[in-house]
Parts: C-alpha cells; structure tokens; sequence
C-alpha cells in the first residue's frame, strides 16, 4: 500500500470534524444517565355533552358537585440508566395546572414492577408523589381528576444530579412519518455533502481550505441538533433504546459510503 498517496489532511479533518459531532451527543449522553420523566397518558373528560340529550348530569365527590370534570392518566418513569435514592429527593414530585382547571384528587394506581411504594396526596390543589427509590424503567402509574376544564399539566421536583423533571405530552396524536422521513433524509444529504465537498476541495472545487473545513463542520453540527431534535420520533418506530452516538456513527458510515458511490460515478462519467 502507498502510505504516501493517502491524503492525510483529509482523514485528520474527518477526524476532527467527528469528535467535534460526537462530544455534544457523548455529553447529552452522560446528561441523562440521571434522568426522570412524567408522561401523560391520557385526558378524558367525565361530562355528558349537550348531544347526549340527557340533562341535569353531574359527577361528584365526597357530595360536592365537580364542575366540567377530566381524568387524566399519568406515568411517572425512570428513563435514565442509573437508581434515583428516595434520599436524593430534595422535594416530591408535584403535578399542577398551568390554567384555570384545579387538581380535585389523585390516585396511584398500578407499579412497574409491582410492590413500589410510592404514594400520592393533594395538598393545595397541587399533587405530590412523596420520595421513593425508582431504579431504571421503574414506572409509577396514577390518576389526577380535575374540574373546571381541559387541564393543562406540568410537574416540577428537586433531585439530587437530576436537571429537572421531563414533563411530555403523550396524549398527542403519533408524530407525522412523511415529516419524519424528509428530516432523516436530510440528515443524511448533509452528510453526504460533507464528504463530498471536504474530499473535492483539494482537488477538482475552487475553494479554500478554510472554506471547506467551516462548511464541513456546519454540515456535521446541523446533522447533529436534527438529529437531536428528532430523537423522540426515531425512538417511537425503534423497538430498543436510542443510543446516540451509535446512531451518528451509522450516519456517518451511510454517508461516507453514498459520497464514495458519487465520487466513482463521477470519475466514470467524466472524459478521459
């Protein structure tokens, strides 16, 4: 093999350009080695509508009317790949409203696994899931009824290494596969661009060294905060767990391969 032929500059620039991809997605990584999160599941509303044609309808509680009831289903998971201690709780777990509607009561009930001993109380119109020990996709299942309307949730808590409580709505309808599809090929035409245009700069494009390194580099960080964005939607139609550099590094693998398929149809097709 003739080492000198190699282009090293363009194989050090690659280097460089995929450790500078892989750190945010290595440190977003180490990021959620702790990490909880409260899904919910579904809203339902408990009242009759006009349509129903049967009137003076009323749901109550402990003999007070409740006014335009909603029962909403929640899990609380722990999504990260490391225990949370029941000491490292600095607060609960609290679920409130961020509109009009106001938490009546709530409920655990159901574990993953069984035999959790976790529990939940109202206290100011506002739930809390008291500290306990949640190891990894350990789940929590509870209720919340609530009055005066469609509620809208967020939930807050204070955990020792934890940035804060992911709070996702998974009551929305399943994200748009078409949308979904055109971004992933993105991803990977920008990729692909990098390889090409890093590889032609040096020798057959107009363009200086500087140029091309900045060009690839943007390529490679937008690829990165896409494919960032789009982690939850990859995750939806995946059967195991998202490993992001794992994933980027495919990426990279596919890319690479289409600009060498490129580069040899070029080559053929130009004149001799």
């Amino acid at each position: 093999m003739n080492w000198k032929a190699i282009d090293w500059k363009y194989i050090v620039m690659f280097l460089v350009t995929l450790v500078c991809a892989l750190i945010p997605v290595l440190w977003q990584s180490s990021q959620e080695a702790r990490s909880i999160s409260v899904k919910l599941l579904s809203s339902t509303t408990l009242q009759l509508g006009p349509q129903s044609g049967i009137k003076d309808l009323q749901v109550t509680l402990d003999g007070h009317n409740i006014d335009r009831p909603y029962l909403s289903l929640f899990e609380v998971v722990n999504d990260g790949s490391k225990p949370i201690l029941s000491s490292e709780f600095e607060s609960p777990i609290e679920m409130l409203t961020k509109n009009e509607a106001s938490i009546v009561t709530a409920q655990i009930i159901d574990t993953v696994p069984a035999g959790i001993t976790a529990k939940v109380s109202v206290d100011d119109k506002r739930a809390k899931i008291a500290p306990y020990l949640v190891n990894p996709d350990d789940s929590v299942f509870f209720t919340i009824l609530t009055s005066g309307g469609t509620p809208s949730f967020e939930a807050h808590a204070r955990i020792a290494g934890v940035k804060g409580v992911n709070y996702v709505d998974s009551s929305l309808p399943a994200p748009n596969l078409t949308g979904f599809t055109v971004k992933l090929i993105v991803i990977l035409c920008m990729i692909t661009l990098y390889f090409v245009y890093m590889a032609s700069a040096s020798s057959r494009l107009i363009v200086s060294t500087l140029l091309a390194r900045i060009t690839g580099i943007t390529l490679v960080i937008g690829s990165v905060l896409i494919l960032k964005g789009i982690k939850p939607q990859i995750e939806a139609f995946l059967p195991f767990p998202l490993n992001g550099p794992a994933l980027l590094a495919a990426l990279f693998i596919l890319g690479g391969l289409c600009a060498w398929w490129i580069s040899k149809r070029t080559e053929r097709a130009a004149p001799h």
